[in-house]
């Protein structure tokens, strides 16, 4: 029995992402601003979330720039990891970093719309979703703790005499 195994390769969000003009501009401004303010913004990630958030938009007839504490659990862990699936791109490992400094970028400039949450609630619900540190980076791993390596103490037990 022969069996044939391809590989696929998930290309980058800005090579397969069709997104109109006024999108392509708000992620130009949004990568403006965020180096300009000294947050991270990869721009595969700003693409996916622009796209999915356009397509989310359309199909519930919603506002393109009404964010709830809500949705960002769904929006990073769902809409948008489906939605990188179903458009063969791979999903940009700093999605919710640069989420961060997106949703950052649309209270910045006075985008969230009537119905949103405040910023600071979408900030606190995207950090614990997505186990960001209240600055929006992501947590430091257990061997980079601060206080160092970790040794497990044993008690010395003398022999009975």
């Amino acid at each position: 029995m022969s069996s044939e195994t391809s590989i696929t390769t998930l290309a980058p969000a800005r090579q397969r992402a069709v997104l109109s003009r006024a999108l392509r501009q708000e992620r130009c401004d949004a990568a403006r601003w965020a180096l300009a303010s000294g947050r991270p913004l990869n721009l595969d990630a700003v693409t996916v979330i622009l796209a999915v958030r356009s397509n989310e938009s359309e199909r519930d007839g919603k506002p393109f720039h009404r964010w709830t504490s809500h949705d960002i659990t769904s929006f990073v862990w769902g809409s948008a990891v489906g939605w990188c699936g179903a458009n063969g791109i791979a999903v940009p490992t700093d999605l919710a970093e640069s989420m961060w400094s997106y949703l950052a970028f649309v209270g910045a400039t006075d985008r969230l719309v009537a119905g949103s949450s405040r910023l600071e609630d979408l900030l606190e619900a995207l950090a614990e979703a997505a186990g960001l540190t209240r600055a929006g980076r992501r947590s430091r791993s257990r061997r980079a703790h601060p206080a160092g390596e970790v040794r497990t103490l044993r008690r010395r037990v003398e022999p009975a005499s």
